[in-house]
């Protein structure tokens, strides 16, 4: 990634590699809409476009990190299954 030095690579993959670091990346790919359209319809929206595509590419930046790391497509699988289970125990909750 360009701007990110060996080290700081190493300690984001050592983070991300516990499971409570896990997590909270997930939270933060969730957060950020990654998975999910910025766009809304209508000119009063584009501000919160806007806003939302600045969310996700800051989402974008952690998902190029995440892959960069060893194990990385792991690291997603396990991130995106985590994810599923938090709206699946939404989901029933309601």
């Amino acid at each position: 990634m360009t701007g990110t030095t060996q080290k700081e690579q190493e300690e984001f993959e050592s983070v991300l590699k516990t499971p409570e670091g896990g997590r909270v990346i997930a939270a933060l790919l969730d957060f950020c809409g990654v998975y999910r359209s910025s766009y809304r319809l209508g000119m009063e929206h584009q501000h919160d476009t806007a806003f939302r595509e600045g969310q996700r590419d800051v989402g974008l930046m952690l998902l190029k990190r995440i892959k960069d790391c060893d194990g990385g497509e792991m690291i997603l699988v396990a991130a995106q299954s985590q994810r599923r289970k938090r709206y699946e125990e939404a989901a029933r909750d309601e």
